[in-house]
């Protein structure tokens, strides 16, 4: 048994990526081609979708990638480029897209939010015998086409931190759904998890009068 348990819980909120530059696309469509200049992180995706769209040959449709004013993942998914398209073809002439702040705010496709509760047992010298992360959240990998069993793997890392540096180390995720659309934001799906492990760490040194550096 441990000699001492120290126990935490952390909240971690949807948040959206707020690029300084909003979702915005311009975009010609014709019956024999498509020509759109989009600021986008996933150019084959994107070409997909307007093919789809269009029902053009590859050959018919050319996407220029301008600089990004901004990614961090949210430009992963090409919601607004396919709404330039739609609205191209219903014009039946060249249109800028760009969405207003209240807009990208609004649509945005979310980092999960999640409650972590964590508890870790330490030895009479203060060394980490055993950790345990439990956390409830949104896969972000929901409604996106992935076999259930396998939403857990944009949430949980069995390889991250404290993963082979401690002997017992247990981890569990707990499925929440919710409509509002999620996706990357700005580092490796897991990163809402590294503030709670860390934090933790602070946690852990202080109930052991450590220096957690």
């Amino acid at each position: 048994a441990a000699a001492h348990r120290i126990e935490a819980e952390y909240h971690v909120p949807f948040v959206a990526h707020a690029t300084m530059e909003p979702m915005n696309c311009m975009a010609l469509v014709t019956s024999a081609r498509a020509h759109l200049i989009a600021p986008t992180q996933s150019p084959r995706r994107a070409f997909e979708i307007v093919r789809k769209l269009t029902r053009l040959d590859a050959g018919s449709i050319l996407i220029e990638m301008p600089r990004i004013g901004g990614g961090y993942g949210r430009r992963l998914d090409d919601d607004y480029i396919a709404e330039a398209v739609l609205l191209a073809q219903a014009a039946g002439k060249p249109i800028k897209l760009l969405w207003m702040r209240e807009d990208d705010m609004t649509h945005d496709v979310y980092r999960p939010f999640g409650v972590h509760r964590l508890a870790a047992g330490t030895d009479r010298k203060g060394r980490i015998t055993a950790w345990q992360h439990h956390l409830a959240s949104t896969s972000r990998l929901w409604h996106r086409g992935v076999p259930g069993d396998q939403l857990w793997t944009s949430e949980m890392q069995p390889d991250a931190l404290p993963a082979g540096l401690v002997p017992n180390l247990q981890l569990g995720w707990y499925a929440l759904d919710f409509p509002l659309w999620r996706g990357a934001w700005r580092a490796p799906s897991h990163d809402s998890n590294l503030s709670p492990s860390r934090r933790f760490l602070d946690e852990i040194a202080h109930a052991t009068h450590q220096d957690s550096a």
